[in-house]
């Protein structure tokens, strides 16, 4: 009878494990800003059943206003919420919380949509000079890892407030670096002694230190969490260096 009652009470557990798997897979908010102010919402959470989900909400700051109804529905054992919202000022430096996390084991990934200052034009700019003046793949990804070495020094110095760069000049000497390497594909193409084209990786390096404070000061406005800044950086490198290699592939 024993081992009876033992039995029925593990395959209770079992039968449970599907429930409380649930509240093992992470959920996912995602803020993509639309234009000044504006901002669309994808929050989607794990699911119970066909119309039960987690009771995990996302809490806005003071005065942000519906541009249109939210739009819940259920899909594949997915809850998920759309919303368009506006907030004055724009969203930068608020606060935004999840509320309810405490009584799960569940975690929410955010991911915020701000590919515009991830990757202003003046960096792509740089990587296509760069490309243009550098001949061989082999030499061009040398090229374009030794800019996000150099960068990601700076950028993670900049960001544990190590070092401080003021943003005026900052921007002049980035404008530079473009019009320099600019100025060396001319020359090349003229026939004439090009030193950036003889050592790329030297270039890029050295520009990227000034580059990375130019990222530090975008991931500045997006915020970092502050439990998990290794990670952030590492991520927000990863991502930057992606996105330098698709550009790269495209031209």
């Amino acid at each position: 009878m024993t081992s009876l009652r033992l039995f029925l009470a593990v395959l209770a557990v079992l039968l449970a494990q599907p429930a409380n798997s649930d509240e093992l897979r992470p959920g996912y908010l995602e803020m993509r800003q639309t234009g000044p102010g504006a901002y669309n919402l994808l929050f989607k959470i794990p699911a119970r059943g066909e119309d039960l989900r987690l009771a995990i909400y996302v809490k806005l700051p003071e005065g942000t206003q519906d541009i249109t109804p939210p739009r819940a529905s259920f899909s594949e054992g997915v809850y998920v919420e759309r919303r368009s919202i506006r907030w004055d000022g724009g969203l930068i430096g608020q606060p935004v919380t999840i509320e309810g996390l405490s009584a799960t084991s569940t975690d929410v990934l955010l991911r915020l949509g701000v590919e515009h200052i991830l990757f202003g034009f003046d960096h792509l700019l740089f990587v296509l000079a760069l490309v243009i003046l550098v001949r061989g793949w082999g030499r061009v990804a040398i090229t374009v890892t030794a800019f996000t070495i150099a960068h990601s020094i700076t950028l993670t110095a900049a960001t544990l407030g190590f070092l401080n760069v003021p943003g005026p000049p900052l921007e002049a000497a980035i404008a530079l670096s473009i019009l320099l390497v600019a100025v060396e594909i001319v020359n090349a193409r003229r026939g004439k002694p090009s030193p950036t084209a003889r050592l790329p990786w030297l270039v890029a390096f050295s520009f990227g230190l000034l580059h990375g404070f130019g990222f530090a000061g975008a991931l500045a406005e997006v915020g970092l969490p502050q439990h998990a800044i290794p990670v952030a950086l590492l991520f927000f490198n990863v991502g930057v260096e992606i996105g330098q290699l698709i550009f790269v592939a495209a031209v």
